[in-house]
């Protein structure tokens, strides 16, 4: 099993097989203040393998530090969608959209996403939050 793509959006979505997006593949996040909420973001999966049946995929979200930013990693299983009969030996992928909404941000710096089947990590990615630094009111 292989993570052959990983990116976020502003919106992405899976529809009769095909993937729509609308914003992707950014790797910094520019927010006015700190905390704050985004509205909505979707990391978006492709899973490549040779599989016949679903696996077990954990999605979490670490700080610079390694703190987990979710109260709890998100997880679910992806299903493979073979439509005809396949060589036992064929690759497949199955792209999956993630949604988040209200996801919170609470600092600037380097953030990322884990992604993990049957336990493993297979892959992250990072992106940067950048907020403008403002000064104590005194």
């Amino acid at each position: 099993m292989r993570l052959s793509t990983l990116f976020v959006a502003d919106h992405a979505e899976m529809s009769d097989g095909r993937l729509y997006v609308c914003g992707g593949g950014w790797d910094l996040l520019r927010v006015a203040e700190l905390p704050t909420l985004l509205p909505r973001l979707c990391l978006v999966m492709g899973l490549t393998s040779t599989w016949r049946r679903g696996v077990d995929v954990e999605v979490e979200l670490l700080d610079g530090s390694g703190g987990s930013v979710l109260p709890e990693p998100m997880t679910g299983t992806v299903e493979p969608l073979v439509m005809t009969p396949v060589d036992a030996a064929e690759e497949t992928t199955v792209v999956t959209v993630v949604t988040l909404e209200g996801l919170p941000i609470t600092r600037r710096g380097q953030m990322w996403w884990v992604v993990s089947v049957q336990g493993a990590e297979i892959g992250r990615l990072g992106f940067r939050v950048f907020a403008p630094v403002t000064a104590a009111a005194g």
